[in-house]
């Protein structure tokens, strides 16, 4: 790691236990030191130095890291201080696009729209 933003956004992508998109991404991790807007940019680096993966079989690009790297990334964002920041922003997050899927879906199945 050559950049204190990359060892940033490597430690608060730890939080993500599976894959995740770039909406996500940007939504959780990006605040304090780390802009959402220059988050492609270092998730960028971090695919480029093989510390975060793309799966490119949907139409949603979704990324991951390696159980192995996320560990160690895990104990970097213990140390940070930001978990609760992180926790409270990823549960915000997925609470409000299931608020949006599920009336999307009553939308659909109803009709209304």
């Amino acid at each position: 790691m050559n950049s204190d933003t990359e060892r940033l956004l490597w430690a608060r992508l730890s939080l993500f236990p599976g894959s995740f998109d770039l909406d996500a991404a940007e939504a959780i991790c990006g605040f304090g030191n780390l802009s959402d807007t220059l988050v492609i940019d270092v998730l960028d680096r971090l695919i480029g130095k093989c510390l975060v993966t793309v799966d490119r079989s949907t139409e949603q690009l979704r990324y991951s890291q390696l159980m192995t790297v996320r560990e160690y990334g895990h104990e970097l964002l213990e140390s940070s201080g930001d978990s609760e920041e992180l926790c409270q922003r990823h549960l915000e997050h997925y609470s409000t696009r299931a608020g949006r899927s599920s009336i999307d879906w009553v939308r659909a199945w109803t009709g209304a729209g």
